[in-house]
């Protein structure tokens, strides 16, 4: 970045006036912006690349008055409905300022240089001490973007029997299956030799099977190479008796038929339903049987950490020490 402008302290402040006044209004602000104002910031949008930028006040006074007009006015207000989005305390809203305004890459950091990691890494073990999971459960940890890089990287690396989080969800299972297939060599990494080669080897090598799977498991199963298509993810057929629970006579037979062929399994299990919140009533049953069978438990958790916290829910934190990987809710941003 340059040297700051003598514009800045002005164009600062009037972002924070704006941050302020629209805060204090949240209870009263509309939800939705007019379908007028929404074309105006349309039309407002620039066609081609300009040969030169606006500037500092402009682009700030062209933010605040054209843009945000535009957007939905009080997502993160006490009466929006939408989805499993919306909502942040005072605290994380000034954090997600303070944290813009350093520009951080916790990615990139070396030792005794910079705190960032380690303030991660406490991050998530206070995330575990929050839903009562002792920390040595989940030792690979780390934070992503959303549903679709947490299960990019919880679908396709991992180690044979090591236990991951959130971050590496199917990566981890694909690892894991092509390291334990019997069709390849034991211990097979998938992430630093590529795709196997075995004339025994089952094709497709590895399937999903699911109830519900949300479409990030799609994309994310398609990212890492196990494919998306109908002869990877599998529909499973419910409960006659709970609709967001296995057909678990189903289920066991599928997993003993693809144990005989040596096919890899995973089973996505959709633990807290995204519009409903409702979870099934198998998951114990589900988990004894992947144990049994040898299959990859891949919980997706978008509602359940937080009803964990419930006193009606609060036994069923065993669900998050007997899975090999989960995820935080889905709000944190989907892509």
């Amino acid at each position: 970045m340059s040297q700051p402008s003598p514009e800045f302290d002005e164009s600062l402040k009037r972002v924070f006036d704006h941050i302020r006044n629209r805060h204090h209004d949240l209870p009263t602000l509309p939800i939705l912006s007019s379908p007028q104002t929404i074309s105006d910031t349309i039309a407002a949008l620039p066609i081609t690349l300009p040969d030169t930028g606006k500037g500092l006040s402009e682009t700030t006074d062209y933010l605040i008055n054209t843009l945000l007009p535009g957007i939905l006015q009080a997502q993160n207000g006490p009466r929006y409905f939408g989805f499993v989005v919306g909502g942040v305390t005072e605290s994380a809203q000034l954090a997600d300022v303070l944290g813009g305004s350093y520009d951080e890459n916790v990615q990139v950091t070396l030792p005794g240089v910079t705190a960032a990691t380690a303030i991660e890494s406490r991050t998530l073990e206070l995330v575990l001490d929050l839903v009562d999971i002792p920390r040595e459960r989940y030792l690979g940890r780390t934070i992503t973007t959303g549903a679709t890089a947490s299960n990019v990287l919880g679908l396709g690396r991992s180690l044979s029997k090591r236990v991951y989080t959130s971050a590496n969800r199917l990566a981890c299972a694909r690892d894991h299956l092509y390291s334990v297939s019997p069709h390849i060599p034991p211990g097979y990494s998938y992430a630093q030799d590529g795709p196997p080669s075995s004339p025994t080897l089952p094709n497709p090598p590895i399937i999903i099977l699911a109830l519900h799977p949300h479409y990030s498991i799609q994309k994310a199963a398609s990212v890492v190479g196990l494919g998306a298509g109908p002869r990877i993810i599998h529909s499973i057929p419910a409960s006659p008796a709970d609709e967001l629970a296995f057909d678990m006579t189903y289920l066991r037979d599928r997993l003993e038929k693809e144990k005989a062929v040596g096919r890899g399994v995973i089973v996505s299990y959709g633990l807290g339903e995204v519009n409903t919140g409702g979870i099934g009533s198998d998951l114990e049953e589900v988990a004894d049987l992947c144990d049994e069978l040898g299959a990859w438990l891949h919980v997706d958790a978008g509602w359940s950490t937080s009803r964990s916290r419930s006193s009606a829910d609060k036994d069923s934190i065993w669900w998050f020490c007997r899975i090999r990987a989960w995820n935080e809710p889905s709000d944190k941003g989907d892509g």
